[in-house]
């Protein structure tokens, strides 16, 4: 039963429109003020500030074994939660009913919870994550409008 929740295009979509602006306008300023060497790093900033938003997104892998699920983070620290140590999980669904958008994992011994964004996911395998009954999850709707 392994499966590791594959990446969405959405965050990558979502960060160019709002850092693209932001560079578009500073290359422009830039380039009109004669292209000086001090103003460079202004220029790289937002491409670079991009890179590590995406390196933090593509970093996190989560993969649902038959026991448990493992979460990768920054590509090498693992950590691995047991099914039976979980004692429920929190399913935030804000304004999309059909892709929530966190989940707060609890486990047993009142260790931290685990909380992890699914917006960075694809929504069908957002949605199969949240409705694993062995998460024991309880979908806390947000804004999101009830149907009648």
């Amino acid at each position: 039963m392994d499966r590791t929740l594959r990446l969405s295009p959405r965050p990558f979509i979502v960060f160019a429109i709002l850092l693209g602006p932001l560079w578009a306008f500073t290359l422009i300023s830039y380039l009109k003020a004669g292209r000086p060497h001090g103003e460079l790093n202004n220029v790289l900033l937002w491409p670079m500030l991009y890179a590590v938003i995406m390196a933090a997104i593509t970093s996190v892998r989560v993969t649902v074994r038959g026991d448990g699920i493992l979460i990768k983070r920054w590509y090498f620290l693992t950590q691995k939660l047991n099914f039976v140590d979980i004692t429920h999980s929190d399913v935030q669904i804000l304004a999309e009913r059909e892709w929530p958008m966190s989940i707060s994992i609890h486990r047993a011994h009142n260790l931290a919870p685990v909380v992890l964004g699914l917006k960075v996911v694809r929504q069908e395998d957002a949605t199969w994550f949240c409705s694993l009954p062995t998460l024991k999850p309880n979908v806390h709707l947000g804004l999101t409008k009830r149907r009648a």
